[in-house]
């Protein structure tokens, strides 16, 4: 866009032709002007990895920053294809957060043409003498988004952990231990070292073991007692309340 108070033909200023060195630094700004660094966009599209759990994939993008040609005039951009999007992941571990369709982000494009290390994952030769380009881009998500995430996990500056999911369940760390807010199905074996303590029930298929447990009403699993009961009787009585 032309300064205030001058005007030229498309992007050129009359002072840029003033000189030789004028010249010169006019070519120069518009090289530079061509070159793609980091680009505000939203996503457009996901195309997730492969495998269980998942690799990082794919997404579809549209820069929002316009272009501005000669005269001032906006010049939009069009979707961007195919663009890696971060996930963090380290040796055997990944912490897995997919994007989703209007998220707004930051796409970082690398300096040389990266499509023959992706496509390959090993050191290689590029496949054309691009630089800059958007094609090469990398999408960091997220940290633009307006709305609150409905589902978190959430690392505390105290060195306190929270998971919340969307429908409400909750795992929070704190110095008293982990506090579980919703319902646990267990396939496997339970064994607890500790006491067990409820005010509700507690139903299962199979065996429960640890050193002890108490269910409210039940003092100790271990040291209750049987009222009327006789060595060795086929048939006991009931347990004293509260034993």
């Amino acid at each position: 866009m032309s300064d205030t108070g001058s005007f030229g033909y498309g992007q050129q200023k009359p002072q840029d032709y003033a000189d030789w060195s004028n010249v010169i630094e006019f070519i120069v700004r518009q090289r530079v002007a061509q070159i793609n660094t980091v680009k505000v966009v939203q996503v457009i599209a996901v195309h997730p990895g492969a495998g269980s759990p998942m690799i990082a994939g794919t997404v579809d993008v549209l820069p929002l920053v316009n272009q501005i040609d000669g005269n001032g005039y906006a010049v939009q951009h069009r979707t961007v294809f195919g663009i890696p999007y971060f996930q963090l992941t380290a040796g055997p571990w990944a912490i897995i957060a997919e994007p989703a369709v209007n998220d707004l982000g930051l796409m970082l494009c690398a300096d040389r043409d990266s499509s023959s290390v992706i496509r390959s994952g090993k050191q290689t030769t590029p496949a054309s003498r691009r630089k800059f380009s958007m094609s090469d881009g990398f999408y960091l998500g997220g940290f633009l988004n307006q709305t609150s995430p409905q589902a978190s996990f959430q690392l505390n500056g105290d060195g306190t952990l929270k998971v919340v999911d969307k429908q409400g369940n909750q795992l929070v760390s704190s110095s008293n231990g982990w506090a579980l807010t919703g319902n646990v199905n267990i396939t496997g074996a339970l064994a607890v070292s500790g006491t067990v303590t409820g005010s509700g029930a507690i139903n299962a298929t199979g065996k429960i073991t640890g050193s002890d447990f108490s269910d409210g009403t039940v003092t100790s699993y271990k040291a209750h007692t049987h009222g009327g009961v006789t060595t060795g009787a086929a048939v006991t009585g009931t347990p004293t309340p509260g034993s």
